[in-house]
Parts: structure tokens; sequence; C-alpha cells
């Protein structure tokens, strides 16, 4: 059932045996798994069915310390959550992933890789992203195994990213759970606070509200927050009706460890002999496009002790006319269409350029009959496709600039915390304080130099980067803005993580986080994938503990 929060006029909603706050990846497959199971789920999102960027921009307004991102940037109040905007990634976290880490201030999880592991195959098909095989041998058995062949086993060539249709949570899922009697949505319901039961001072339920101020508390049996790594510490810390310090927050841990992926677009991988690289998007035997990754191989990661880190080839800077691309100075062109957490990074470069647009018209007329074939491609595999190409890849070039997305350590004074400063609810903003250490920084000159020196006898393709940039790598590196990561950590014990091993608070009896808050490490991953088999294990601990007691 579809309720609109406006329609109920102060009277209560139904009661359900699980409320979910948020229908974005974690909430819909949350929601999903505890409908199969035959509990009935009250979905409780703020936004609507349309994204206002205004009135996005006004309820996300943070201030940002450092050069994090805006915190009204990659993401959405509205029903499906960033899985509107979702660009389909999916890679899942490895076993090194969920082994300590040293770096920054340290990290351990208190579960180990096999016990998420049977999830990954539900999260994938959940995802619509097709099965759970990320190796190239068996994805594409037809295919290259390797990006570029290399007998050299310090460096990982044949892993694969997968990429979804990309998935809209509401169109592909939320639509048909309303439909059924277990799920309700209920949505232009913004949730204030958790407040204390009288009953039972360890369980929560939620208080909502409307922007003139009225409000009502809603009875929830068993409370997940699946609200995202930046609005899950911003609705913990301002609950403090029962605790002054704010829910979960007995140690000070709320909103701290703040990790996304820090990347670098850096060196270039030079090509020898194009027809022996695999660099592009392919369809694996099930569909699902893919595409080869670099990496140091796990082995070799250990002995250096590094953390994760990927590199891909990318598109030169689209900014710049000298491609003599027609496909690029069109994609430039056509920047005011796309998004503007992406738009931004099209243009980056052009800032302050004192190039014309008289170039890129000159290299769309001199290619305009092979533009018309490209453009022809591009809207059946793009635009009509139900599996769309994942994005603009071009072959051919003798040489790719490379993105470089590695794992940031985790660090206790990197910190989202409460602002001064108030939303039209009553509500705190938030501070964004980003912080990055030289961990990160010397992690990705190793790892890189290990990659360059693999390949650097082969004469099918090499990387290369100069040492002026491995010298300026630290002030090279930027967040990702959209993976927002840590911010209620799962631990072994409440002085160490502000929830346990299935992401129930500590301390409460009812509430629980479903996310990439609760994740201690940020491995290189895209987090959706792992957001949604992380969830699922979460809604299978409910399930049993709901028909167990």
């Amino acid at each position: 059932m579809l309720i609109d929060y406006n329609s109920l006029g102060g009277t209560a909603p139904p009661a359900t045996d699980v409320v979910v706050v948020g229908s974005g990846a974690a909430g819909f497959s949350m929601a999903t798994e505890l409908a199969r199971f035959g509990l009935t789920v009250l979905i409780v999102e703020a936004g609507n069915f349309s994204n206002d960027r205004k009135i996005l921009a006004d309820d996300f307004q943070t201030d940002v310390v450092k050069n994090h991102a805006e915190g009204h940037l990659y993401r959405r109040r509205m029903v499906g959550g960033t899985t509107t905007v979702w660009g389909g990634r999916c890679i899942p976290y490895e076993q090194s992933d969920f082994q300590d880490l040293s770096a920054g201030d340290g990290a351990r999880w208190p579960i180990k890789y096999d016990e998420v592991q049977p999830f990954i195959l539900p999260a994938m098909t959940w995802l619509q992203a097709g099965d759970s095989n990320f190796y190239a041998e068996q994805a594409l058995p037809n295919r290259p195994r390797q990006m570029v062949p290399s007998d050299d086993n310090s460096v990982s060539l044949d892993e694969i990213e997968r990429f979804s249709l990309p998935t809209n949570s509401w169109r592909s899922h939320g639509q048909a759970l309303v439909r059924g009697k277990n799920v309700h949505l209920l949505y232009n319901c913004m949730v204030v606070e958790l407040v204390g039961n009288h009953a039972n001072e360890a369980s929560y339920d939620i208080r909502v509200a409307t922007p003139d101020g009225k409000s009502q508390n809603i009875k929830c049996p068993i409370l997940v927050l699946a609200t995202g790594g930046l609005e899950t510490p911003r609705l913990l810390l301002a609950s403090r009706s029962n605790r002054p310090q704010g829910v979960g927050n007995e140690a000070d841990l709320v909103g701290r460890f703040f990790m996304t992926h820090v990347i670098a677009d850096l060196g270039q991988l030079k090509v020898y002999n194009k027809k022996l690289v695999a660099l592009n998007y392919e369809n694996a035997k099930d569909g699902a496009y893919v595409r080869r990754l670099i990496k140091v191989a796990p082995e070799k990661r250990k002995e250096l002790n590094l953390m994760n880190l990927i590199a891909r080839p990318a598109m030169p800077n689209f900014a710049d006319p000298k491609h003599e691309s027609a496909v690029l100075s069109l994609a430039f062109l056509a920047k005011r269409f796309v998004i503007q957490e992406y738009r931004d990074r099209i243009i980056q470069e052009y800032a302050g350029s004192q190039v014309g647009l008289a170039p890129h018209f000159a290299n769309i007329i001199k290619s305009t009959p092979s533009l018309a074939t490209f453009g022809v491609d591009w809207i059946f595999r793009r635009i009509l496709a139900s599996r769309k190409l994942p994005a603009l890849f071009l072959d051919g070039a003798a040489s790719y600039p490379l993105q470089i997305i590695g794992e940031q350590a985790p660090l206790r004074r990197s910190r989202i915390s409460l602002s001064d400063k108030k939303d039209r609810y009553g509500v705190p903003r938030i501070n964004i304080d980003w912080q990055t250490c030289s961990d990160d920084a010397i992690s990705m000159d190793l790892s890189m130099r290990t990659i360059e020196r693999s390949l650097s006898n082969n004469k099918i393709a090499r990387i290369e980067l100069s040492e002026l940039e491995y010298e300026n790598l630290p002030n090279m590196l930027v967040p990702q803005g959209g993976h927002h990561i840590g911010t209620a950590r799962m631990a072994n014990s409440p002085a160490d993580g502000v929830t346990d091993q299935w992401g129930k608070v500590w301390g409460s009896s009812n509430l629980y986080i479903a996310g990439s808050a609760v994740f201690p490490r940020s491995g290189v991953a895209n987090p959706t994938l792992m957001i949604v088999a992380m969830t699922l294990r979460t809604a299978q601990h409910i399930k049993n503990n709901k028909y167990n007691k």
C-alpha cells in the first residue's frame, strides 16, 4: 500500500512487524527479504517520487571543512534513494577486505568474509547484475582472460566488475512490494528523531514531523535505519530526548571514522598492440556488462602491507579538443544534460582554459559520418536498452589516462558532526570533516609502483608514471563524493563500535542499521553490492530472532 503522510491527518499508519527508514538499496532490499519471510514492513521515506534540486540542496546543506563534496551531491531524498541515479557498478569485497587493518587508526571486522559470502549471489540477483563470478575466465569464456596478457603474478588483470541494469530499487522491486499485503510505503514523511519507548528505554520508536512543526510518534516493534552514511549519524546524534549525547553514542563513536574512497587521475596505459588488450565493456555469458580491472594481487598486497586499489583506463579529458574525437567533443558540449555530480567532473579541467568551443565543433564537423554511426549504436545500447551500456569508452587509442581508486584508512578524527544550524524540520544540519593521512598516499604510491614494475617489460601494454606524479601524489588525492562509509561501524564491543555484528545498535533492543555506515573498512569497491549483501544477512537475523523468541 502507498500512503502519503499528508493524507493521514495525524492518524497512525498501519502497524507492522518492522519499520524501515529509507527506501534506497538497503531499505528496499531489507523490505523485500522481510516480506519474503512473512513479516509485515512499513517503509518510511522523507521524499516522494520526484527530485526537487532546490529542496534537496536546502535539506542536505552542510558545512564542509575540507575538500569533500557538498552534502547534497550524490544523494537523493526520494523514493528509491540514490538508486535512482546509481551507475550500476557491482564489485564485491574480497577476503582480504575483512582482515584487520593497521593503517590509520586501524579497523577490525567482528565478522569474517565467509559469513557474508553466501549473501553475495542473492544480492547480485536482487540488483539484476548477473551471477557472482568476478573473473573473466568464467564470465567471458571465449574472450581474453586478462586486460593485458602477463605472466607476472604480482598483478591481477583478470578480475572484473559487473554492472546492474542499473536497477532503480523502486521501479524494480518497490512497486511490486507495495501491491502485496506485507509492505506499506509511507512517503513525504520526515523522521526527525528516535525516541525511547517509555515501557522499554532500550527500545526506540520514531518521531516524524512536517515543516510547519506538527509531529507524531510511530511505534516500532523493530526499527531499521537505512538512511545512508551521512543521514544515519545525523539522526542518531540528533536524537537527544532520551540520550543527551545521541543514540548509540556512549563511546563518542557515532559519525567518526568517516571514509569514502580516495581517487587520483595519474599515469598512462601505453598500448603497443591494440588487438591483444581488452579494455572495453563486454557482455558476460549471463548478459550483464562487465569490465576488467587492474589490481595488485592479494598475496602481493599482504606481503607489502598495502590497502586495496583499483586502476581503470579512462577516456582523455573531454574538455581538451586536442583529443580530436568527435564523440568526446560532442560529450563535452552535451555536458549540460548530465547530472551535476558527473557534469562537474567532465568540465573541471576546462575551468580557466583559454580554449573556446570552436575546436570542439571542428572535431564534430570533420567526423560527422562516424559520429552518426556511433550515435545510432549509443541510442540502442545506452538509451533504449533495458540493460544499459555503463559508460562511454572508445577503443583503439595508443594511450589512456588512468583513474586510480584507493581504499581509505579509517581515522577517528575524520567525522560527521552536528551543526548549530537547523533544516526546515528543525533537525540540526551536519558538518563534514573528511580527513586523510599519509597511509593513503603511501599505499597508493607502492601499489602503483608495483603495477608499473610488473608491466615494465610487457611488449603489449605498459603503465607509465613520472616521478613528479609520484612526488605530487599526496596532493592529488580527492574523495569519491558518493561513497559514505564507516560512520556507525560494527565491532565486537560497544567500546569499539556503534553496532554489533548484525548491525544492531549496542544497548538497544530493537534498533538496527543497514548500509555502509556499519562497514569498519572502506575496501575499494563501490559499496552498493555489499550494502545489499549485508542487509540480506541482517534481515535473516531479524527473521530468526522474531520467530525464535
